[in-house]
């Protein structure tokens, strides 16, 4: 695979359903269209200089498997272990389901379909199963078209959001607009707080290239450029259909609303227009479950491979029924509803891994050249500083964040001192 592909793995990881609910809610919180623009631009400076330093990373060790491959290297073998784990269910299970759920709702409304029970499970549930087990066999069958078709949708996904906010934009009347007469409102911390994590959640899939590395040509080139071009073509569309939304509707009439990028195609082209492309968003979002079927098995699939399996130039190709399990256990949590429980953890592990990712820049080996000053001083520490702000701004409240910290950093410890004491030994 090549830079296009790569940067539209990005892309697609990026584009879920955040873009097209969150700023709504961000209305409720924040008030002023200002606020709100100012949270979308400190997100994509998150987003932005991870990629730098992970771009610095891939370059020195261009492998496949993300945080996974690079905790096990920076620190203990065990601890890749255990992030591969958890990523592969709580970073791609979970948020499979939460996309196929989304799917399924918005081909609904689109369809005009109502909620009904088909043998006990709901119709909403049962389609998007439906489009987890169409985008797991398209990986696992279709193989050699699996990522023309992945970057096909993730194109098809990119330009009809980047139609609505470049017609949106033009369409503003920048003397009456909401935008020319907003004003400095402020808000609450708690109002801050819950944006900045609304806005980190929908910049998530930056690091997307890195689970399948060693799988494009010169990876230790493609992958940073994928992650930097992937993100910056995601953070200027973001940018460009919030000005859209916000200069066509107040901050106050989409306060709340879920489906704010709907409201903006019904404000602009009507209603009839409003549904069709609701049913265009629910088609589009296959990329997104494409994207975490093709980069979650390869977390599990890199850390599980024997030592020489992990020396060879070209690693083993990812067994299918990797895929079916990530399916299944996806599937799982979907019936069972327990996904939502896990969706609320996910926040608070993404951010820990990143954080663990990039400060090994500063574990380097002794015979290792240190990483360029810009990393070190600047990128590096902006991305740790931040990430852990939001780490501690999303455990304030959350008994079961902070419970699952405390696991973790229990499980942690304890696989720490086992592996010191060659009790538990990694291949």
């Amino acid at each position: 695979m090549g830079l296009i592909h790569a940067i539209f793995i990005v892309v697609a990881s990026m584009l879920g359903t955040g873009i097209l609910t969150t700023t709504g809610l961000m209305a409720a919180r924040l008030g002023g269209a200002f606020e709100i623009l100012m949270v979308w631009i400190m997100g994509a400076l998150l987003a932005l200089t991870g990629a730098i330093c992970y771009g610095a990373i891939i370059r020195r060790n261009p492998v496949s498997g993300g945080e996974a491959t690079m905790i096990a290297a920076f620190y203990y073998p065990s601890w890749g272990y255990l992030t591969a784990i958890l990523s592969f269910l709580v970073g791609f299970a979970a948020s499979n389901a939460a996309a196929g759920m989304a799917l399924a709702a918005y081909f609904m409304t689109g369809a005009g379909i109502a909620d009904f029970q088909v043998g006990g499970i709901g119709i909403g549930k049962i389609l998007a199963i439906a489009a987890i087990v169409l985008m797991t066999l398209v990986h696992a069958q279709v193989k050699h078209h699996s990522m023309r078709i992945q970057t096909l949708l993730a194109f098809l996904k990119f330009m009809l959001l980047l139609g609505v906010a470049t017609y949106g934009f033009f369409h503003i009347d920048w003397h009456v607009s909401p935008l020319a007469t907003a004003s400095w409102h402020g808000a609450s911390l708690d109002g801050w707080t819950l944006c900045l994590l609304f806005s980190v959640f929908t910049y998530s899939g930056w690091n997307a290239a890195i689970y399948s590395a060693s799988e494009f040509r010169q990876p230790e080139r493609t992958v940073p450029l994928a992650m930097l071009a992937g993100s910056g073509i995601v953070i200027v569309l973001y940018l460009l259909l919030n000005v859209a939304i916000l200069g066509n509707l107040p901050s106050g009439e989409i306060a709340g609303v879920e489906a704010v990028v709907a409201r903006l195609v019904e404000q602009l082209f009507g209603t009839e227009t409003s549904r069709i492309f609701a049913l265009l968003i629910s088609i589009v979002l296959l990329s997104s479950i494409g994207a975490s079927s093709f980069a979650g098995p390869r977390v599990l699939h890199r850390i599980l491979l024997s030592r020489e399996d992990r020396m060879m130039p070209i690693p083993p190709p990812v067994p299918a029924r990797l895929l079916w399990v990530q399916a299944g256990a996806s599937i799982l949590l979907m019936l069972t509803g327990s996904f939502e429980q896990v969706m609320g953890l996910m926040g608070v592990f993404l951010g820990i891994a990143p954080v663990l990712t990039v400060l090994g820049i500063y574990r380097r080996k002794p015979d290792e050249a240190e990483y360029h000053p810009f990393i070190r001083y600047v990128a590096a520490p902006v991305f740790i500083g931040f990430s852990s702000v939001i780490i501690l701004i999303s455990l304030l409240g959350n008994r079961d964040a902070v419970t699952f910290v405390f696991g973790l950093l229990a499980v942690s410890a304890s696989l720490m001192l086992l592996e010191a004491k060659g009790f538990v030994r990694v291949r």
